[in-house]
């Protein structure tokens, strides 16, 4: 798919228009490997960098980087826009329940991910923080 309009809106992200007028993002997980998904949004740069700040996809970027979401599970929680990052880890909580995942595994990444965001608010991790 042709893209009519590309940028980076973080370090870590990348936004592509496709030729629908749609915005796709773009990102890559623990181990490198890219993954893109469609927001559903038209419009111009404006739209797409509000819609990243305000639905805390920056800060789901931040804790895929520290292994703790996988690529499929932001896509399938930013189905949802405009909610607290917390809303959304309770939404993930739910999903891994939902899928069968063990009790213990559901209880000890949903620790992780909070105590990963107590420790550093999302929109200041460093790199450095996240390789720790």
């Amino acid at each position: 798919m042709k893209a009519t309009d590309s940028f980076k809106i973080t370090p870590e992200i990348r936004a592509r228009k496709s030729e629908q007028g749609i915005w796709y993002l773009r990102h890559n997980d623990i181990h490198g490997k890219s993954t893109e998904y469609s927001t559903g949004i038209e419009g111009d740069r404006r739209v797409i960098k509000s819609h990243v700040n305000e639905s805390g996809i920056k800060d789901m970027v931040a804790v895929a980087a520290a292994g703790c979401l996988t690529a499929d599970t932001i896509a399938r929680i930013m189905a949802t826009v405009k909610r607290p990052l917390t809303a959304m880890v309770d939404d993930w909580k739910q999903w891994m329940i939902g899928a069968g995942e063990a009790h213990g595994t559901v209880i000890s990444f949903v620790k992780r991910v909070e105590h990963f965001m107590s420790m550093c608010p999302a929109t200041h991790i460093a790199h450095v923080q996240i390789s720790h």
